[in-house]
């Protein structure tokens, strides 16, 4: 394959060969309408006030459901239990701000939600929890990050309100440039 490469004719080979590597059947659509129903039980932002209301769906459905179904909100679970809690309602709430912007002009333009998200990572990326986050996974690599507030009932609902406000005229992003 190297000799391939290096004679000039056979890149186009020798990257189909490694992408075959690589290669995996797509899911079906009909996997994912099958779970669509599980979806919108557990993570409906109109219906779940909070994370922890997510966390009781997926709890309850992990017990009494289908394998898939059972599968998917175990793996949703644990992927929960890791996250920083205030970060677990920003992004809950970011939902909800973009389905609201969504009903409101039946789809949000690219600025809009890029205004949103600036908005949301310039503040979150200043909090204990984006550090920590970053120490635990990419320095130490330990995976045991220490958060703060440590669990979802102590995260600051106006703070999370706040990630989500408008900025200084000088800090907003700029969609224009």
């Amino acid at each position: 394959q190297t000799a391939d490469f290096k004679s000039g004719g056979g890149a186009d080979k020798v990257i189909r060969i490694i992408l075959s590597e690589f290669e995996q059947e797509c899911p079906t659509s009909n996997s994912f309408d099958d779970l669509r129903p599980m979806l919108q039980r557990c993570f409906d932002p109109s219906e779940k006030k909070n994370v922890c209301d997510i966390i009781a769906a997926l709890e309850k459905e992990s017990s009494t459901s289908s394998e898939s179904s059972r599968v998917l909100a175990l793996a949703a679970l644990v992927s929960i239990q890791m996250g920083s809690p205030t970060s677990l309602e920003v992004t809950l709430s970011h939902f909800r701000e973009i389905s609201s912007l969504m009903k409101a002009n039946s789809e949000p333009t690219l600025p809009e939600v890029l205004i949103l998200e600036y908005r949301m990572a310039s503040r979150m990326c200043t909090r204990h929890d984006f550090a920590e986050g970053v120490r635990a996974r990419l320095i130490d690599k330990d995976n045991m990050p220490v958060w703060f507030p440590a669990t979802l009932t102590d995260v600051d609902t106006s703070f999370v309100a706040s990630c989500f406000a408008p900025m200084a005229p000088f800090a907003e992003l700029d969609t224009n440039a």
